[in-house]
């Protein structure tokens, strides 16, 4: 059986590496066909005296030879072994007749675990489905599947069984969807996903199968289709944090819908918010700011409108609004003023209307949230 070097031999130089990269390039010996596995490349080999040598470059007479696409089952023949070993070929037909499925096994009854070759599976219109290598019942080698068009819907590699390489998925329309890398099955280095047109979506790391480093993901503008590969291909970032072996770990930055406006940014620590908080409002003004201790509020809480007013002032201790709290109206009057124990008004609290005045309704002592007697204490309406 002659060898991809002494085939080559008899090919013009312009065929030589396309003829070897069908039957080699796989990765897995004999996958698809390679060198010294039983199976002969089917080639239409033009004459050498056909190709013309021009200063720079070659001239191959049209049609150009090409080598036959072993990803289909007429290339195989009557294929009677597979990696050195004897197999049986197996067809399938849906109930008209047409081929559903074709297959090779090792002798023997047609099982799973006897799968040894090639596996093709088509659509009940002829048009192939997919395909995919096994070695005696495990998946092993490129597999591909196909739309009813014809365009590439998936394609990757396996070994023994498992996803192992690169993974990638396609848009109906043939735009690349997603691009994942595995490891003996294990996520493992960057994951892509995009819309249709191209524009990224997401993009994150991993690292023995968690979440491992930088993780982004952005949207496209409001209003567009997703799926539109003709949309503007503008989009938004939606979230950027990081991770440490599948824990949020490090700073982590969320938008606005549909806009590059902050809504939050902080720091985690192991999975939980450590250090300075803040929020924001739609037109980027500060919303909320607090610092965080093991996940919980700690110290003083404050919030702010949307034109930069100050809202309220609330204590926290270990995530439970306790001490002092204050909130004001939009031209800075107090609004109210009180201490609270464990989230609840404990003592004498202060209320007042828009302008200024007591609100003698609400104003009072309290106990565990309920208003005891009328003792309103002198207020200082200016804001702090």
């Amino acid at each position: 059986m002659p060898s991809c070097s002494s085939i080559s031999g008899s090919i013009p130089r312009v065929l030589r590496w396309r003829s070897c990269a069908l039957f080699v390039g796989v990765g897995v010996t004999g996958l698809l066909g390679s060198c010294g596995q039983g199976v002969e490349p089917s080639l239409e080999p033009a004459e050498t005296d056909a190709v013309t040598e021009v200063p720079d470059r070659f001239l191959v007479p049209d049609p150009s030879p090409v080598a036959v696409d072993r990803s289909r089952p007429d290339a195989w023949g009557l294929q009677d072994s597979f990696e050195g070993q004897g197999v049986t070929r197996v067809t399938d037909r849906f109930g008209d007749g047409a081929v559903r499925r074709v297959a090779y096994y090792l002798p023997g009854p047609a099982v799973h675990e006897s799968l040894h070759g090639p596996e093709w599976h088509y659509f009940p219109n002829g048009t192939l489905k997919n395909m995919q290598y096994w070695r005696r019942g495990s998946q092993q080698g490129v597999f591909r599947c196909w739309f009813p068009s014809g365009l590439l819907r998936w394609d990757g590699t396996s070994v023994g069984g498992q996803r192992d390489g690169t993974y990638r998925q396609y848009h109906k329309g043939g735009d690349l969807q997603y691009v994942y890398e595995y490891s003996a099955g294990v996520p493992q280095g960057t994951w892509s996903e995009y819309l249709a047109g191209g524009v990224l979506s997401q993009e994150e790391q991993f690292e023995a199968g968690q979440l491992h480093g930088r993780r982004r993901t952005w949207v496209r503008a409001e209003g567009e289709d997703p799926r539109d590969p003709d949309a503007g291909g503008v989009s938004f970032p939606v979230v950027d944090e990081t991770y440490e072996a599948g824990v949020l770990h490090g700073p982590t930055t969320r938008y606005h819908l549909a806009s590059d406006v902050v809504q939050a940014k902080g720091v985690y620590d192991q999975g939980r918010r450590n250090g300075l908080w803040e929020t924001f409002h739609p037109n980027g003004q500060l919303a909320t700011s607090c610092t965080h201790e093991g996940g919980f509020k700690e110290g003083v809480e404050t919030t702010f409108g949307p034109e930069g007013h100050k809202v309220s002032s609330v204590e926290h201790r270990r995530g439970i609004i306790h001490g002092l709290s204050e909130s004001w109206y939009p031209d800075g009057v107090l609004q109210s003023r009180g201490p609270l124990a464990d989230g609840r008004r404990n003592g004498t609290w202060i209320y007042q209307r828009p302008d200024g005045t007591p609100n003698l309704v609400w104003s009072g002592t309290y106990k565990d949230d309920e208003k005891v007697s009328d003792s309103p204490m002198p207020a200082n309406s200016a804001s702090e």
